[in-house]
């Protein structure tokens, strides 16, 4: 293995901060970042940070074509990105706005590079796609050559609820990166919490913090049209988060405890996002 790619194995938080772009994504990606940067042999560090930088920025307006596009309509549901605004987002990000043809995707969509359906891209693939586009301005190789199809979409931070009570104080537990999609038999507990600096989770009913990414609560489910968190009043207070005595008997109810793990995810949000 290479430097680079020891590199890339040693460090899963930057895997994690440079959602949606998959681990073969990134390694391609970063791997041709440091071999053709401006100024050589630096520190790791040092390219690494530049290329974060990067993808901060096109992310950020991969997320708001994305928003614009959807803006008053989802056209497929949940599926995913108009075929034809994935193609055109495509040549015009691309060097001299190069057309990418349509018959491209079948190629792309057998070799796992691109994850489609009938006439759409899902949400994250356009948005890795997209964002390798940018980065990599070559006319040919700015894809991997191949992805194996059960190859993590991306990489999201997890954290279980405090579990120790030491001098008055809840002891944080270690923050993990682990593969998304969740995996039902990961052993993650309901009340742990899950978050990342790609705002477009919030199509897959993460709660959005503007410019700053998305975050949940592992434990999530949907009643007619509604997200509900799975935590309980314990759970809530071991992430510091009590009833409010001024509600009164609704703090103890069912609303009021959803009430409490949405004031709890946006506490924690501030924790993580701006640490």
């Amino acid at each position: 293995m290479n430097d680079t790619g020891r590199f890339m194995e040693m460090d899963s938080d930057f895997l994690a901060s440079c959602a949606p772009l998959s681990r073969p994504f990134l390694d391609h990606l970063f791997e041709h970042y440091v071999k053709t940067a401006s100024e050589r042999n630096l520190p790791y560090e040092q390219y690494r940070q530049a290329f974060y930088q990067m993808v901060v920025s096109h992310r950020a307006s991969i997320f708001t074509l994305m928003q614009n596009q959807l803006t008053g309509h989802r056209p497929h549901g949940k599926e995913g990105m108009p075929t034809d605004f994935f193609l055109s987002s495509l040549q015009q990000a691309a060097p001299e706005h190069t057309v990418v043809q349509a018959q491209t995707l079948s190629p792309w969509t057998k070799l796992h590079l691109v994850r489609k359906g009938f006439k759409h891209v899902e949400y994250h693939s356009f948005a890795e796609v997209l964002l390798a586009r940018m980065i990599d301005q070559r006319g040919k190789g700015w894809l991997p050559s191949a992805r194996l199809k059960e190859e993590p979409h991306m990489w999201v931070y997890y954290q279980a609820p405090p579990s120790l009570y030491v001098d008055g104080e809840w002891i944080e537990q270690p923050i993990q990166v682990i593969p998304y999609p969740l995996i039902e038999d990961m052993g993650l507990v309901p009340s742990g919490i899950l978050w990342s600096p790609w705002e477009g989770l919030m199509l897959d009913d993460w709660l959005h913090l503007p410019e700053m990414g998305a975050i949940r609560f592992f434990g999530q489910k949907r009643l007619y049209g509604r997200i509900l968190w799975d935590i309980s009043f314990d759970d809530l207070a071991r992430w510091g988060i009590e009833p409010d005595p001024q509600l009164g008997t609704i703090a103890q109810s069912e609303e009021g405890r959803q009430y409490l793990a949405h004031k709890a995810l946006l506490d924690l949000a501030i924790r993580k996002f701006t640490k």
